[in-house]
Order: C-alpha cells, then sequence, then structure tokens
C-alpha cells in the first residue's frame, strides 16, 4: 500500500535554507558606569599584552584615535588600547575610571562605596572623590 513517507532526521539536519546564516559571537558588551552613567560598547576581561597587563578583569577598547599598525609582526602594546573601567571591588558595579567615579586604593573603588565607607580610606585621598560625588547626588 501506500504509506506516507516521513521525511529523514539526517535530511533535516543538513537541509539550510538561505534565509539562515550563522551566528556570530559578539565579543563586545554594554559598558555603563553606575555613577556618572557613561555608555560604550568594550570588550571585559584581563588584558595582557606585551609590555604589561592588568591585575583584575577590565572594561577595555582599542584606542580609537590612534591608527591600527600596519605592521602585522608588531604585538599590541598597553598603548593601543583604551581602559574604561572596571568593577568596584566593594559593590561589583562597572565604574569609568573618572577621578569623579571611582579611586584606586589598593583595589578600584566606586564614589558610592567610598562615601559610605569613608572611615575605611585615608582622609587626603578621599577629600576630592567625596566633594565630587556629594556635589552630584
Amino acid at each position: 500500500m501506500n504509506e506516507p513517507q516521513q521525511p529523514s532526521t539526517s535530511e533535516n539536519a543538513t537541509a539550510v535554507t538561505s534565509e539562515e546564516q550563522p551566528q556570530l559571537i559578539d565579543p563586545f558588551i554594554d559598558f555603563e558606569c553606575h555613577v556618572c552613567h557613561l555608555k560604550e560598547r568594550t570588550l571585559f576581561g584581563e588584558l595582557k599584552v606585551i609590555d604589561g597587563r592588568y591585575d583584575s578583569p577590565v572594561y577595555f577598547m582599542r584606542d580609537p584615535f590612534k591608527p591600527p599598525s600596519r605592521d602585522r609582526a608588531k604585538k599590541p602594546c598597553l598603548n593601543d588600547f583604551l581602559v574604561l573601567g572596571t568593577p568596584c571591588s566593594a559593590c561589583n558595579q562597572p565604574v569609568c575610571m573618572s577621578d569623579a567615579c571611582s579611586l584606586f586604593f589598593g583595589a578600584n573603588f566606586c564614589a558610592p562605596c567610598v562615601s559610605r565607607e569613608r572611615r575605611r580610606f585615608p582622609p587626603q585621598l578621599i577629600r576630592g572623590i567625596i566633594t565630587k560625588y556629594e556635589a552630584n547626588i
């Protein structure tokens, strides 16, 4: 008799229509400073290059104001990148490197955490950041 034919699963697996495109992985993420709300598409992770590295993960990008080297043998160095920010060591929120938004004192701290925990920092070190932060609240 006439039985309905069912397509085999191997035929379905290999059939690709022209509308389907391979998915590309975008390495960029949206960075937004939680203090000043600076927004940018950046890479996130450890920045290790031939002449140095950052000890903790950072938000970074290639320097858009510096043309790429035409010498393919030249490896990138720290001067080829802009580091825009890092997660705060206390609250883990992304914060930019502006002196009004973050403070480096053995690790990076955002202005709200510095203001909240001001007794843990030397007064002469935090005077500027707290003044700028509290003026914008």
